[in-house]
């Protein structure tokens, strides 16, 4: 199933409270990014297995191994301390939300919000998700799960712990982070060779676009303005949600993974992969593309290729800014 997986096990702690020197650019676990200029600057942090934005941009969270480490971000550096030690799976909404399994099978989930209060309580869901998504409020969260010859889908209230939506879907069902229509009332699927928009109050699915077999319908992103972009194994399509849907633009970008819209729903940015045999034994390296969202947009390079691999990005607030873990 291709679905966005979500580590379930994590290893080392790092210490709190203490002000780490800069790492360089090249060899940080986590490097922020300025959209306009695409200069890189080195965050204390590292061990990353994911990140968000807290305190309307002025923090980040940083997923460091067994610790959830908040980092304050100032022009003259940073500093981190541990927030919470990790319960099992955790990922990142907005603010800096985040929803963790209890620790045992069948006891549920908690959201908390990024100091580590707990919000609201889910009892009774799938412990390991194998994809989680969140609404743009921050109000609603997804999880799809695998169970057997089908997946799970279950959409709570993150502010009350309360059932949206509980339905059962075909194996071959993705779910990306950014799957929720902006208002919050529909996510979009990708369902074998089908882009799909499943509406949360009456749990009906409605296809929005066949993809061609040999390409295939990856994951789909819905972004701020109400479009939809979909990454196949040879272009990004650009999708305007309607009765029918409208294909806005075709994008001929091969975008490997984390594909994701800028704040403002215009832009996208993807990890790709590249083939440079003489600058890694495996003869390929990714980097991290900006493209707007409209027909013959050019490619611009926000992060240059590197052997390292590449685990999570994350938009500040305002799209300014785009911070980039690798371990």
């Amino acid at each position: 199933m291709r679905t966005v997986r979500i580590a379930a096990a994590l290893t080392t702690l790092l210490a709190a409270g203490a002000a780490l020197s800069a790492p360089t650019a090249s060899d940080a676990r986590v490097v922020l990014v300025d959209r306009a200029t695409a200069r890189a600057t080195a965050v204390s942090a590292n061990s990353s297995y994911g990140v968000a934005w807290a305190s309307g941009g002025t923090s980040l969270l940083v997923n460091g191994g067994g610790g959830l480490n908040l980092v304050q971000v100032t022009r003259s550096g940073s500093a981190t301390r541990v927030v919470r030690r990790l319960r099992g799976v955790t990922t990142f909404g907005p603010e800096g939300r985040s929803v963790e399994n209890v620790g045992e099978p069948g006891r549920g989930f908690r959201v908390l919000d990024h100091t580590g209060r707990v919000t609201a309580r889910v009892a009774g869901r799938p412990q390991f998700p194998d994809a989680v998504a969140w609404s743009l409020d921050g109000r609603r969260v997804a999880m799809l799960t695998e169970q057997g010859d089908h997946t799970v889908l279950v959409v709570v209230d993150a502010d009350l712990g309360s059932l949206v939506l509980r339905v059962r879907l075909p194996y071959d069902t993705s779910l990306a982070p950014q799957a929720f229509a902006p208002d919050g009332s529909a996510l979009v699927l990708s369902v074998g060779d089908t882009v799909a928009r499943l509406d949360l109050l009456t749990g009906t699915r409605r296809t929005l676009r066949r993809v061609k077999s040999e390409e295939g319908a990856g994951v789909a992103v819905w972004g701020a303005t109400g479009d939809i972009a979909v990454r196949t194994a040879r272009r990004v399509l650009v999708l305007r949600p309607g009765a029918p849907s409208r294909l806005v633009a075709m994008l001929r970008v091969r975008a490997s993974s984390d594909l994701s819209w800028t704040p403002d729903g215009r832009a996208l940015s993807f990890v790709q992969t590249e083939d440079l045999p003489g600058l890694s034994p495996l003869g390929s390296a990714v980097s991290v593309r900006l493209v707007r969202a409209a027909p013959g947009a050019r490619l611009r390079t926000l992060r240059r290729p590197s052997t390292e691999l590449i685990t999570a990005t994350a938009w500040s607030p305002d799209g300014r800014t785009l911070a980039i873990t690798s371990g």
